[in-house]
């Protein structure tokens, strides 16, 4: 099982590990100053079985899959987004719910519990108002389809227990990987909000330096 204490943002959710990149249908051609990948179609059921085949050899004791931790960052993104936080607070959450999974941690009754309490956790480090709070409590019970509004904050200080209190991010590379992908994907993200007539004001990044510990 992997230590926590020695946290690698590109470790458990690996950004070369994408449709174009896995597997068995992509043939790399190497020449003398190049080399062509071809890719042969794959239907996407079995490109998606494919990527969870290749991250479950690699971590055997996570019960989750790549692609429903993907779909699960990119619904705390969404609420994130609703919810008008700070882009890196977002960043934050990826950070301890990454830790919690590598700790083997989550399972299918929990995964959306933990996500939650990440969000609000970071949340709160940030000085987030109380009324904003609620307002978070309000859209993640909305997206994660809670039905008992009260039973969002269980798992809040598990979480931190689980986290040894240690939730001061030291080092900014980490910060900035899980930015620079969120800003990638809330900009599809907008894009879609702006088909549907949805777009919200989205707030800058204004307290990266302030979230890393000196």
């Amino acid at each position: 099982m992997h230590n926590s204490l020695h946290y690698q943002p590109d470790y458990l959710d690996d950004p070369e590990l994408t449709e174009m990149t896995a597997g068995k249908n992509r043939t790399c051609l190497k020449f003398a100053s190049y080399a062509v990948s071809i890719i042969d179609y794959v239907k996407p059921l079995d490109l998606k079985k494919e990527i969870n085949e290749t991250f479950k050899e690699k971590f055997p004791y996570i019960q989750i899959t790549l692609t429903k931790l993907r779909s699960i960052k990119r619904e705390m993104m969404e609420v994130g987004y609703e919810s008008c936080l700070d882009l890196i607070i977002v960043a934050q959450s990826f950070i301890y719910f990454e830790k919690l999974i590598l700790q083997g941690l989550i399972n299918k009754s929990n995964r959306k519990f933990l996500a939650a309490n990440c969000l609000i956790i970071a949340a709160k480090l940030n000085d987030v108002s109380k009324k904003e709070i609620n307002k978070l409590i309000d859209n993640i019970s909305n997206k994660f389809r809670f039905d008992n509004r009260k039973d969002v904050t269980l798992y809040e200080f598990p979480i931190l227990v689980a986290l040894e209190f240690n939730l001061i991010i030291k080092y900014e590379n980490d910060f900035y990987f899980h930015y620079e992908r969120l800003t990638n994907s809330l900009e599809r993200y907008r894009q879609n909000c702006i088909t549907n007539n949805l777009l919200l004001e989205y707030p800058k990044i204004s307290s990266f330096q302030r979230t890393i510990s000196d």
